[in-house]
């Protein structure tokens, strides 16, 4: 993340911006990096620890990013039936 900040390099929206943020560490303030939007991405279609997601989780983001992948995992891929299950609003 510091590299791009530091060039300016394009990266993928999804991350949305690169920014500041401070944290208080013993005995000192550090000042660390973070995306204002996903900090990782996988496979875009991954359930594993959706669970733990806090929301919008990243079916609820799908869904406005990515409108026909979206509906692809959800109802070809059968994803909403999981989902579903394991009561994962989406």
């Amino acid at each position: 993340m510091a590299y791009l900040k530091q060039t300016g390099l394009p990266f993928s929206s999804v991350y949305g911006a690169i920014v500041e943020e401070a944290q208080m560490t013993m005995p000192f303030m550090e000042r660390k990096l973070r995306t204002t939007k996903c900090d990782r991405t996988g496979c875009i279609y991954c359930m594993f620890g959706i669970h733990l997601d806090q929301r919008p989780n990243r079916f609820e983001r799908l869904r406005y990013t990515h409108p026909k992948q979206y509906q692809y995992c959800v109802e070809q891929l059968g994803c909403g039936k999981v989902l579903d299950f394991l009561e994962i609003p989406y």
